[in-house]
């Protein structure tokens, strides 16, 4: 799919609404203001993930890495200088996405299943980082829970915390430092 239906779609998602609400939205103009400063946001988002990910020593330049996304154009690697394998998928099917040999699997986001992705890189030893960026103190903590159930259940895995914009990002990556 392009760049805008998956933005949308991610849009939708998030935002939660019905059936309804969004066939409402797509009558009318779903590109609303309050579309524009969520896709800001998000770009933003992706762009102090990816200084944390460098500040926090968790990549190189030379790292190579596959970030699993909805859209290569609403990535973290965007604002990276790695040699990045993009693979698209919408969230529900993240447990579907292939994944390369050699290669740090990265995720930004909270995603139903999630952790059954986790366990499979950890039993097959797979580098990986998954985490979020946000400055919703809610969803910060409602994330952090689930990465600690996590990490209680997972081996050689660990927390990184950065703070940085007035956005809190929390990861949870089984990547030596």
């Amino acid at each position: 799919m392009d760049y805008i239906s998956q933005m949308l779609r991610l849009y939708f998602y998030e935002k939660g609404y019905t059936k309804e609400e969004i066939k409402q939205l797509l009558e009318n103009n779903p590109f609303d203001e309050n579309f524009v400063k969520w896709e800001l946001k998000k770009k933003k988002e992706n762009i102090i993930f990816a200084k944390c990910l460098k500040n926090k020593h968790l990549i190189t330049t030379t790292t190579p890495i596959q970030e699993i996304v909805m859209h290569k154009d609403n990535s973290v690697g965007y604002y990276l200088e790695n040699d990045i394998y993009y693979t698209e998928c919408f969230i529900k099917d993240i447990n579907k996405a292939k994944l390369y040999a050699n290669r740090v699997i990265l995720l930004k986001g909270y995603y139903p299943n999630e952790f059954d992705l986790i366990k499979r890189l950890c039993n097959n030893s797979r580098e990986f980082i998954t985490g979020i960026c946000t400055n919703d103190e809610d969803y910060r903590l409602f994330v952090l829970s689930n990465y600690r159930k996590m990490l209680s259940e997972l081996k050689n895995c660990r927390l990184v915390r950065c703070e940085r914009d007035y956005q809190n990002v929390v990861m949870l990556t089984n990547k030596s430092k």
